[in-house]
């Protein structure tokens, strides 16, 4: 986009072009910020959704005046002929095409911000339905899972795009989403790296960048890998002889897996860490730490910092994630135990536990 917006400024300045932009991305405030950073100024639409049946981005269109597309991934000397010709008058037909019922109630929804039809729009789980409308559900899923509902609602979320993907492999936009939570073995790019040096650029200008409704998680900004490497950290197994007591009630911890989308092996888990009642974390102890116990051969440490959820919270007692790359061949092999420090009431006693984690 910053390509094409530097390219064709002086002609949308001048009245010869109109240009926008249309984006596939699930969370909007985040394509503002973008926007934002690179001082670009043409309308950019939200297509959550993908109502349009987009299979790959990015694509170019030239449209004249009649609406009717010229050129797709025009080469320069295509845009240079399309800019000098002159289109003949061409009539459209009065009505769009009605979208299916599902997928009209489910953009409704969303555009209307309504999380009690979002809800009804998920009734369609376990229906026959299209593999766009799996990806669409999926997308609504997720969206109710950030309006701080059914924490469940994540995995709902990855479920769906997995059934759309399996029926069309080659579709990008959806093997894309999957990959943006997936393992980093996964992962083409970075998806969200970009969003902390934005911030830095843009307060640097003296503004104050778009605030993100939902920041990026841990697997969302985080790197490629090519190779299966685990968690580094100098930090010893915390309880070698077996000792620490196993907490069954002060912490709920919620499990959403992500697959891989080709490799079935390799798999990202995210953990929601919710202390119960009167529990509070012990802030100024140990972080959480989440360790792979094989059935032989050493403990594997595979993550061992957990971020508050939201940032902005101060409370002690907040809902924490904690995110780690498995392999499912040796997840089968063994047991996740997550280690933590929680202390019980206010002025109660604070203690480092641990707990067994179910990721099935």
């Amino acid at each position: 986009m910053p390509g094409w917006h530097a390219r064709t400024k002086d002609l949308v300045t001048s009245g010869k072009l109109q240009v926008y932009g249309i984006a596939p991305e699930q969370y909007g405030d985040r394509m503002a910020l973008f926007l934002q950073w690179k001082e670009l100024d043409f309308p950019v639409l939200m297509d959550p959704l993908n109502v349009l049946g987009v299979k790959a981005v990015p694509i170019t269109l030239l449209v004249d005046e009649s609406g009717v597309i010229r050129h797709r991934n025009p080469k320069p000397n295509q845009f240079k002929k399309f800019l000098a010709q002159t289109y003949p008058v061409t009539s459209r037909k009065k009505t769009l095409a009605s979208l299916p019922p599902a997928t009209a109630q489910m953009q409704k929804a969303l555009m209307q911000n309504d999380s009690k039809q979002a809800q009804q729009c998920l009734s369609i789980k376990g229906k026959k339905i299209s593999p766009a409308q799996s990806f669409q559900a999926g997308v609504v899923a997720r969206w109710l899972y950030d309006q701080n509902f059914d924490p469940k609602l994540f995995q709902d979320a990855v479920d769906h795009w997995k059934t759309a993907l399996k029926s069309i492999p080659s579709q990008y936009i959806w093997r894309r989403r999957i990959q943006q939570y997936g393992p980093r073995l996964d992962k083409p790019y970075p998806f969200y790296n970009w969003v902390e040096t934005a911030r830095k650029e843009i307060r640097a200008k003296g503004d104050q960048p778009v605030k993100l409704t939902v920041e990026p998680s841990g697997s969302e900004v985080a790197s490629p890998l090519r190779k299966n490497e685990q968690a580094t950290s100098s930090q010893d197994f915390p309880d070698p002889e077996n000792k620490l007591p196993l907490d069954k009630k002060l912490l709920k911890a919620i499990t959403t897996l992500i697959p891989h989308t080709d490799k079935s092996d390799h798999q990202r888990i995210h953990l929601q860490l919710a202390p119960q009642k009167t529990a509070h974390w012990a802030s100024d102890t140990q972080e959480v730490a989440l360790w792979l116990l094989p059935k032989k051969g050493d403990p594997i440490l595979l993550a061992d910092t957990a971020s508050p959820l939201p940032p902005e919270q101060e409370s002690s007692d907040e809902t924490r994630t904690l995110e780690a790359d498995i392999s499912q061949r040796k997840l089968a092999n063994g047991k996740l135990v997550l280690f933590y420090a929680l202390c019980e009431e206010e002025n109660g006693v604070c203690r480092f536990l641990k707990t067994e984690v179910q990721a099935n």
